[in-house]
C-alpha cells in the first residue's frame, strides 16, 4: 500500500488514531496538515495535542495518552526506530515525553498512521490490537496481574507491542510502558497513565512501506552521519555512550552549563561528576552465600549443558530475556573476565564466585548478581524434579548429590553467624 498523502510532508502518513476507551469506539482520521508542518517529529506532534487538556489530571479520562512518530521512522535513517510516548506525568504533574526504541514506531508507520491518541477509561482490562486496516479493542483480562515476562509469552514475534505489568496496573507513580519485552519508557510514570486506563497492552503490525522524496540523498546522509558518529568519541570512544550508556553526557553537559536542576530553576549541578558514567561504572565478584553456592556448584559439576558448552541457561523466562545465558569459565584473569562480560551481564568463574557489573547504577551490579542466584535456584530444582519424576534405580545416586545443596540448606541455622 502506499502511505504517501500528496498534502503531507513525505515520511508521514497523514493518518492517525484516536481511541476512546470509555466508548470501545476506534477513529481513523487525516490529521490537521497544519500538525506536521508547525510541529516536529513525534514529541512535538504529541505536545500539540495535549496541549490544551494538560490541567486535567493524570487519571482523568480526558487526559490523553499518546504514541506518536516523527518523518524519519520507519526509513534506513540512524536511530529511526525511536518514537515518543506523550501525557501527565503521575510523578511530576507536568507534561511530560519519553523518547523509547523497538519496533513499536516502525510497525506503527507501515500498519498507516503517524500516531495513537488515547482517551477515556475501560470498564474492564482491554488490549488494543492495530494490524494494518483492522483495529480493534479486545478484552485483555486473562493479561490482569502477569508481568512484562509473562505477557512477553502470550503475544508472538510478529510486529511490535507495549504492555505495563503489575506496578502500572497498580498506578506506581514511576512505573514504566515496556515494549517489545525489554525497551522501556521508563521516566515520569506513563505506565501509570496506562493503567488509570484500564489498557494493558498495545499490538501493532504493519505491511506497508515509508515513503522517502530523495531515497540517494538520505543513503549519502546515513554515510555521513554513522561516520562522525564512530569519529566522536563521546559516541564510540573509550568513554562514550556505547560503553556508558546516556551517563556518557553527564561530563559534556556540566562543562556546558546544560544540567536541568532544581526542577529546571538552574542549569549547574556542582556535584554532576559523583554520576558520571566513568565514575559510576561498577564491577562485582563475590561469591554466593548458601545454598546458592551449593546449588552453583552441583549445576556446573553435573548439568550437562553446562559442562559441553560452558554455560548455564535459566530456565526462567525472565532471567532467560534479561541474561539468555550464564557463561561459566576457569580463567581468572580480567581479559577472560571481560571477554565474557562484553556479551552477557554476569559471569561464573569455577571456584571464585559471580562476576557481574553496572554503569548506570553501582545496584545494577547487585540486581544481576541476585538473578544469577535466583536463576539457578529455579533450574536446580527444575533438574531435581524431573529427575524424581522420572527416576530409577540408577539414577538414585545422581538424586543424593542434587540433594546435598538443601540438606545443607535444612541444616543452617543463623545462631552460627550470629553467635
Amino acid at each position: 500500500m502506499s502511505l504517501k498523502s500528496p498534502t503531507y510532508p513525505t515520511g508521514y502518513t497523514g493518518k492517525g488514531i484516536k481511541v476512546d476507551l470509555t466508548k470501545k469506539e476506534i477513529t481513523v482520521f487525516d490529521a490537521p496538515e497544519e500538525l506536521y508542518r508547525k510541529y516536529l517529529g513525534g514529541r512535538g506532534i504529541g505536545v500539540a495535542i495535549i496541549a490544551d487538556r494538560i490541567t486535567h489530571t493524570y487519571d482523568s479520562a480526558e487526559i490523553p495518552l499518546i504514541f506518536a512518530t516523527g518523518p524519519l521512522v520507519g526509513t534506513p535513517s540512524p536511530t529511526s526506530g525511536r518514537m515518543s510516548v506523550i501525557s501527565r506525568s503521575p510523578l511530576t504533574g507536568t507534561v511530560f515525553d519519553c523518547s523509547v526504541g523497538g519496533r513499536f514506531g516502525t510497525e506503527l508507520k507501515k500498519a498507516g498512521y503517524d500516531y495513537i491518541e488515547i482517551t477515556g477509561i475501560s470498564d474492564r482490562w482491554v488490549a488494543l490490537n492495530i494490524e494494518n486496516s483492522s483495529l480493534q479493542i479486545e478484552d485483555a483480562s486473562k493479561l490482569s496481574g502477569k508481568n512484562i515476562s509473562e505477557v512477553a509469552t502470550i503475544f508472538d514475534k510478529k510486529g511490535s507491542y507495549a504492555a505495563i505489568g503489575r506496578s502500572g496496573e497498580a498506578g506506581v507513580r514511576f512505573a514504566s510502558i515496556v515494549f517489545d519485552g525489554h525497551h522501556r519508557a521508563g521516566r515520569g510514570g506513563l505506565g501509570a497513565v496506562m493503567g488509570a486506563k484500564m489498557l494493558k497492552a498495545i499490538r501493532v503490525k504493519g505491511d506497508g512501506k515509508v515513503s522517502v522524496a530523495d531515497p540517494d540523498r538520505l543513503k549519502d546522509a546515513h554515510k555521513e552521519i554513522m561516520r562522525l558518529l564512530r569519529a566522536s568519541q563521546a559516541i564510540f570512544g573509550e568513554f562514550g555512550l556505547s560503553e556508558f550508556g546516556t551517563a556518557a553526557l553527564v561530563d559534556l553537559i556540566h562543562v556546558r552549563r546544560m544540567e536541568p536542576t532544581e526542577n529546571f530553576r538552574k542549569t549547574f549541578f556542582p556535584h554532576s561528576h559523583n554520576y558520571s558514567g566513568y565514575n559510576i561504572n561498577t564491577i562485582l565478584l563475590s561469591e554466593p552465600s548458601e545454598p546458592y553456592r551449593s546449588i552453583l556448584k552441583e549445576i556446573i559439576n553435573y548439568d550437562p549443558v553446562c559442562i559441553e558448552e560452558e554455560k548455564i541457561v535459566p530456565l526462567d523466562c525472565e532471567t532467560r530475556t534479561f541474561f539468555h545465558d550464564i557463561p561459566v569459565i576457569d580463567d581468572f584473569s580480567l581479559k577472560a573476565i571481560g571477554r565474557a562480560l562484553s556479551h552477557r551481564k554476569a559471569v561464573i568463574i569455577r571456584d571464585k564466585g559471580i562476576v557481574t557489573y553496572g554503569i548506570v547504577t553501582p545496584e545494577q551490579a547487585f540486581v544481576s548478581f541476585s538473578s544469577v542466584c535466583f536463576s539457578t535456584f529455579v533450574k536446580y530444582f527444575f533438574d531435581t524434579l524431573m529427575y524424581l519424576r522420572d527416576c530409577s534405580v540408577k539414577k538414585w545416586r545422581l538424586i543424593e548429590n542434587l540433594l546435598t545443596p538443601l540438606r545443607a540448606y535444612l541444616s543452617y541455622r543463623p545462631s552460627t553467624l550470629h553467635p
